[in-house]
């Protein structure tokens, strides 16, 4: 259907204590929402990044409650729904996506590879408020920041679309203007319908 659709969730969090979680996502509409990966805690900060998933029927407004195992600092959580995706087996079924990175380094660099055409996204998660220089292959979709707390936490949201598989693709962003703190780049790869995990 055209009209099937996949909210996909970033969440983050900081914290100068224990490492900190998503315990339950739930949204209004009811939808099931599955965690799909989570980076390990890193940093001084206990930087966590996760992201999650829901299949829906069709494109609408969602309310959606986020739940953490702990107090944070920071938290930022951004919230998009992708539009003709396989709502039954939504991600690419090569073995690369998705790929988690941490570091602390002003460059955050991933190579991927793909079965089947698809729509390479990448959360980057930073626990400050940075500003990005040059990024490939992705387009920015959406970003969020908060500088609430002691610290701040900054996501990033970005997309790129390949008609065809894709073997060893680079995917590459630059961070600039920031203190140096363990940023966390999670990749991954969404299919259209009528695509299966194998390609």
């Amino acid at each position: 259907s055209l009209h099937d659709a996949l909210p996909i969730l970033g969440a983050e969090t900081a914290s100068s204590g224990n490492a900190i979680h998503v315990t339950s996502v739930v949204s209004s509409p009811s939808r099931v929402w599955t965690q799909r990966s989570v980076s390990p805690s890193a940093g001084g900060r206990n930087q966590e990044a996760e992201v999650w998933w829901a299949p829906a029927s069709a494109i609408t407004t969602y309310a959606i409650t986020v739940d953490f195992s702990a107090t944070f600092d920071d938290a930022v959580v951004i919230g998009v729904p992708f539009r003709d995706a396989n709502i039954t087996v939504p991600f690419d079924g090569n073995a690369s996506v998705p790929v988690i990175t941490t570091s602390n380094a002003a460059v955050m660099n991933e190579t991927i590879s793909t079965n089947s055409e698809a729509l390479v996204v990448g959360f980057l998660s930073c626990p400050e408020n940075v500003t990005i220089g040059s990024v490939s292959p992705w387009t920015l979709m959406s970003n969020q920041l908060n500088n609430g707390g002691t610290d701040a936490e900054s996501i990033f949201l970005y997309s790129a679309p390949y008609s065809s598989p894709q073997n060893g693709l680079g995917c590459t962003i630059n961070l600039t203007g920031y203190s140096p703190g363990m940023n966390v780049l999670i990749v991954d790869a969404i299919v259209p319908p009528g695509v299966g995990a194998s390609g």
